[in-house]
């Protein structure tokens, strides 16, 4: 599994911020960082973290930038002021997380349950939310919110 997650990263970058740097080695080792903080870490354009496992990580800050989280577990992950710009989070388990200020502008959020998910000042501009699961979410100031 870890060769497939990380299949397309040659180069890891690193940046100014509070992540632990043996929590993303973790991660990139086994797909599995849960309750790891990877705060302020910019992954590499175009990460490959399908299916893994960030359930409850602080990825609080971080760029995930255009990346593939498809699948992946961020059942209560904490993605305060993250940029997912262009992110493939389709069927991606987001329950409960922390969303607050997130730029989700142009994800692709199909299937991804958002239940009870804060989106407080999100921005979804020209994200395609079809089938998204929002039950008991906060989207209090969100930006580009479609109702199907």
């Amino acid at each position: 599994m870890k060769a497939a997650i990380f299949s397309v990263i040659a180069i890891w970058v690193g940046s100014a911020g509070a992540f632990d740097p043996t929590h993303v080695e973790k991660l990139r080792n086994t797909g599995r960082c849960d309750t790891c903080d990877l705060s302020g870490f910019k992954f590499p354009v175009n990460a490959f973290l399908s299916i893994a496992n960030l359930s409850k990580a602080n990825l609080s800050g971080a760029n995930l930038r255009d990346a593939n989280l498809t699948g992946a577990d961020l059942t209560g992950a904490n993605l305060r002021d993250a940029n997912l710009t262009g992110a493939n989070l389709s069927g991606a388990n987001l329950r409960d997380a922390n969303l607050t200020g997130a730029n989700l502008s142009g994800a692709d959020l199909r299937g991804a349950i958002l239940n009870l998910a804060n989106l407080t000042g999100a921005n979804l501009s020209g994200a395609d939310q079809r089938g998204a699961h929002l039950s008991g979410a906060n989207v209090t100031g969100i930006i580009g919110l479609k109702r199907f």
